[in-house]
């Protein structure tokens, strides 16, 4: 326990209770449930549907509206309580800036949860931890540590709740902005608007918590261990709300048009959230205020919270890769077609009676797919004529319907199971989905194993954009190499 201190003796800062930082986020919770109303009521009454163009700019700026309420608020405590607009605006930035160049990316494309992470509960409530979590949660730390938190901005344990703030509400702006962007716009602007909503208040209030550790290891000698403690927390809660949000709303909110979900109900739970971790902030906030800051301990923030926070959010990371590795290795079996394959169980099959296909949403919003067909050949052809004849009736089908399509090579005189086989490989360009991206088609590669299996030909083959090619060449090996034929 420190000494109390005489206030204002030179030797002690005195905290100060700022009222009205509390009453600001009170506020600002109120004003975003009324932003969502008021967009609800303007939506019923004109039925404005945007689309192409103008759902890009429409959702922008209604991704925008969340952080310039929570400014604004920020700005009318602040004329009688002084925290430099500048710096908040600095760490903010700073968040955004670590959303879209570090965190999201890390989480969506070196780590890939999209295509593991919901194999199941338990799997999505310990992958949105070890890995959503402490993401998110190590970038809105770092954008403090990495911008004020050296300077003289924090003289008071509450102006790290302010940055941390500050930093969650930087990252929620980037990430609805990049959701906005990815999808081309909402078409369904009232969906769009409560996810909106929900994601700043989610990460806002995260952001606080990790904020109210930050200020306090600024401030005074506090065990290495603590601040990665908070940290942890806020990564739990991180998860768990996710989590949570989805289970309430009973499907997935849709971006692009209607679900039928309900995502009031997860905005609900968000706020039910969002106050809770605001008033747990102020209770701890009022409960350090009880001791005065020794003036000599201000200048003891060190270096090994940082690093203890370095090396929980490294080891959280080795777990969630493990976790993810263990997901994308489990497979299942499909019988069709005279065969028996194994495909990545986090793939979804569908079946006809020429084919089989097993999908995932792949790079650039594009579906990778791994197939397997059955072409009917004469029986009395060679091996090598009636593989010809089945890619040749492939290269006209595909021909057909795909722009700038072109086989590459047809390599033959190989063996698969004791039965002759043949490899190809193709390309194509395909148009892209969203309004910003429909200048830039991307290119798609195509493998295909092509088995001589008495009157028919089967063809496995691989569909994917060139720039997710070298993560899931791997998936193909193995679903050429899990083929068992059960006639012949």
């Amino acid at each position: 326990m420190t000494a109390a201190m005489t206030p204002g003796d030179g030797t002690a800062i005195t905290p100060r209770d700022r009222q009205s930082m509390w009453r600001t986020a009170g506020a600002e919770i109120v004003a975003l449930i009324i932003y969502v109303l008021a967009v609800e009521l303007l939506l019923r009454i004109t039925d404005i549907k945007p689309k192409g163009g103008a759902a890009i700019v429409v959702s922008l700026v209604l991704a925008g509206i969340p952080a310039l309420i929570w400014m604004a608020f920020f700005y009318a405590q602040d004329r009688t309580e002084p925290e430099p607009l500048r710096n908040v605006v600095l760490v903010a930035g700073a968040a955004g800036l670590l959303a879209v160049a570090v965190g999201q990316p890390m989480i969506t494309k070196a780590f890939g949860v999209n295509e593991w992470i919901t194999r199941s509960t338990w799997t999505q409530i310990i992958g949105s931890i070890l890995v959503i979590g402490f993401v998110q949660e190590f970038c809105k730390y770092f954008a403090i540590r990495s911008t004020v938190y050296e300077s003289d901005a924090i003289n008071q344990r509450v102006d790290g709740v302010v940055y941390g703030a500050a930093a969650g509400v930087g990252y929620a702006t980037a990430l609805n902005v990049s959701t906005v962007l990815a999808v081309g716009g909402f078409l369904d602007l009232r969906a769009g608007v409560i996810r909106i909503v929900a994601t700043a208040l989610t990460h806002g209030a995260l952001g606080a918590l990790v904020g109210y550790a930050v200020g306090r290891n600024r401030l005074e000698k506090r065990p290495a261990w603590a601040l990665p403690l908070v940290l942890a927390a806020a990564a739990i809660v991180n998860g768990l709300s996710y989590w949570l949000r989805q289970r309430v709303s009973a499907r997935s909110i849709s971006l692009t048009g209607q679900s039928g979900a309900q995502p009031a109900r997860g905005l609900a739970l968000q706020c039910v959230i969002a106050v809770a971790l605001l008033a747990a902030v102020l209770y701890l906030v009022r409960r350090a205020d009880r001791q005065v800051i020794p003036v000599e301990e201000r200048a003891k923030g060190n270096g090994g919270p940082l690093l203890a926070a370095v090396g929980l959010t490294a080891i959280a990371l080795l777990l969630g890769l493990a976790q993810r590795n263990a997901v994308l290795g489990e497979t299942k079996t499909a019988n069709a077609l005279g065969a028996k394959v194994s495909y990545p169980a986090t793939w979804r099959l569908s079946k006809s009676a020429t084919e089989i296909q097993a999908r995932n949403d792949g790079a650039g919003g594009y579906q990778t797919t791994l197939t397997l067909r059955s072409i009917k050949v004469d029986a009395e052809l060679t091996d090598v004529q009636a593989i010809a004849e089945a890619s040749n009736q492939l290269a006209v089908e595909r021909g057909a319907d795909r722009t700038a399509f072109k086989v590459f090579d047809l390599s033959t005189n190989r063996k698969l199971r004791g039965h002759a086989s043949a490899t190809a490989r193709y390309g194509f360009a395909a148009e892209r989905g969203t309004f910003l991206q429909e200048s830039l088609p991307v290119v798609i590669t195509g493998d295909d194993t092509y088995v001589r299996v008495g009157d028919t030909v089967q063809v496995m083959t691989l569909e994917t954009p060139v720039s997710n090619r070298p993560a899931v060449t791997p998936r193909y090996r193995r679903f050429v190499s899990s083929i068992r034929f059960t006639k012949s």
